[in-house]
This record gives C-alpha cells, sequence and structure tokens, in this order.
C-alpha cells in the first residue's frame, strides 16, 4: 500500500472517531442539562410521605401546584393544591382524581380503593402566605365521621362574622368542626 493511501484512512478513521466521541459527548450533556432543569422546575416531584408519616398525620405545607406522593397499599398517590384563598383551598388526591374544596380546620375522608371504608383523612389547618398547611392521615377505623353542616356567613360587623355549624350525624364531637367565626374587612355602603 501506498503511504498517502494509508495515511488517508487513517486520518478519515480518527475524524470519524473524534465526531463519535464529540456527538457522545454533547449529546450526554444535553441529557444531564435537561434533567437538572427538570428537577428544578419540579421541586416536588419525588417528594414522598412516607408510611410512618402516613400512620402518624403528615403535616404537609404546599402552594398552589405544589403536590407530594403517598403510597396507599402499593398504588401511588399524591396530593396536590389547585387553588388557595383567603380561607379555603381546592385539593386533589389522584391517581384517581378526587377533587375537592376545603375551609380552615375543615377535614375531608376519602375512600381510596372503593371498599367502602374511609382510608385517609384530608384536613386544611390553616392559610400562611398563599400556602395551605393540611394534613393527611391514613386511617384503620372509624366510628362515627363527622357531617358539617354550616350556615352562610353572617355580616362583618367590627372586623367579624360568624355562622352556625352543626353536625347531621350527631357525632358529639368537634374535631372537625368548621370554623365559626372569622376575619373579615367591613364594606363602606
Amino acid at each position: 500500500m501506498d503511504y498517502e493511501v494509508v495515511k488517508n484512512q487513517y486520518d478519515i478513521s480518527h475524524i470519524k472517531t473524534h465526531k463519535k466521541f464529540w456527538f457522545v459527548f454533547f449529546g450526554i450533556t444535553f441529557i444531564g442539562i435537561v434533567i437538572v432543569l427538570f428537577i428544578i422546575f419540579n421541586p416536588n416531584e419525588g417528594e414522598k410521605v412516607s408510611e410512618k408519616e402516613l400512620i402518624e398525620g403528615a403535616p404537609l405545607k404546599l402552594g398552589i401546584n405544589d403536590f407530594k406522593t403517598f403510597k396507599f397499599r402499593n398504588d401511588n398517590h399524591g396530593i396536590k393544591i389547585d387553588f388557595v384563598e383567603f380561607d379555603s383551598a381546592g385539593i386533589t388526591i389522584f391517581s384517581e382524581p378526587i377533587t375537592f374544596v376545603l375551609e380552615v380546620n375543615e377535614a375531608k375522608y376519602l375512600d381510596l380503593d372503593e371498599d367502602s371504608v374511609h382510608d385517609v383523612k384530608v384536613k386544611l389547618i390553616k392559610i400562611e402566605n398563599y400556602t395551605a398547611i393540611i394534613s393527611i392521615k391514613k386511617l384503620y377505623l372509624i366510628i362515627c365521621e363527622e357531617n358539617w353542616n354550616c350556615s352562610k356567613w353572617n355580616d362583618c360587623i367590627k372586623g367579624n362574622q360568624t355562622r352556625v355549624c352543626e353536625d347531621l350525624n350527631f357525632c358529639g364531637t368537634i374535631e372537625d368542626k368548621p370554623c365559626e367565626q372569622r376575619e373579615c374587612i367591613p364594606s363602606n355602603n
């Protein structure tokens, strides 16, 4: 073989090897950047409520569109905040979406596996800086489920509003009783 032919073949082979190296290098770098950006812009992705926290009643601090995941009977679920207002928050439990609104100090009992037994209790504890402070607790036994029915809020008088709430199931407990008094801003009519 001629020296020039061998040198040409070597140069072509060398160029192809460098092209492959740079292609792989930039491909891996691009994938790494995408993963880092995904983690930065989805900070709650992957944050899980442990089984122990679920049993004890996990306190969660979630803003709008924030969510946490949890496992119930080998199924993955999540809890997400849809909106936060002055005294209420919209909440979605998913994988099978269950959407509801809770007022401060109100709770909702949910049957996640459709076996006619409530599996978790979600309670809105308070609203703080457009963030919902909620608790989610795994249940084992419910003796009596409070079922509160509240009147509409009265007019704002001296910076306060009141209403009356009655337990339709007459449980005799007030653990999940909604607030009957709240602050308000009087209107200037």
